[in-house]
């Protein structure tokens, strides 16, 4: 796509989110490629304008100022492959480990199981657990590194704390009912 086009189509009704999509790149790359060409965004005026030297580089593909290469991914270390156990899919937003759920799922049900067994993940003890349950709100205090990790390990596993803290109770009282 040439950057004359890209420019009048986001002075016209286009937004860099919307040509990033069309080719297939990130609305930070396509400002950015803008801005190294010598073009700046007016917030008065809410256009994109030419300010560099010179005749604006209408003619120029954007491929060539970004590269024809896909975007970066985050660089893996020491050459192993990441864990995509907790990536969620962008087509439906679920995770792989969800997706492995619901297809044992399926696949019981097809087999006429008149039960459904599914592993002990955490994601799949959480989804077991009753929505429809009358919650009540309990104030705990906890460590601060406590906390913390509680903190991370929800935010890196998508999962509420609540949730968390209901599994970990639970798990107590069955160990220690005695």
């Amino acid at each position: 796509m040439l950057i004359g086009e890209i420019v009048e189509q986001l002075n016209g009704d286009e937004t860099t989110t919307t040509i990033g999509k069309k080719l297939n790149r990130n609305k930070t790359t396509i400002s950015k490629a803008l801005k190294e060409l010598g073009y700046e965004y007016v917030n008065s005026t809410k256009l994109w304008t030419f300010v560099g030297e010179g005749e604006p580089p209408t003619g120029t593909n954007i491929v060539d100022v970004i590269g024809t290469s896909k975007p970066r991914t985050s660089p893996q270390k020491d050459n192993k492959p990441t864990s995509k156990v907790n990536t969620p899919d962008a087509s439906n937003g679920l995770t792989v480990d969800d997706i492995r759920v619901l297809k044992a799922i399926v696949k019981q049900y097809n087999e006429g199981a008149t039960t459904i067994e599914v592993d002990d993940t955490l994601h799949s003890r959480i989804i077991q657990l009753d929505p429809d349950a009358k919650r009540t709100r309990k104030t705990v205090f906890l460590n601060e590194e406590v906390s913390s990790q509680l903190d991370g390990f929800s935010k890196r596993n998508r999962v509420n704390n609540s949730d968390i803290v209901e599994l970990a109770v639970m798990d107590f009282i069955e160990r220690y009912k005695n």
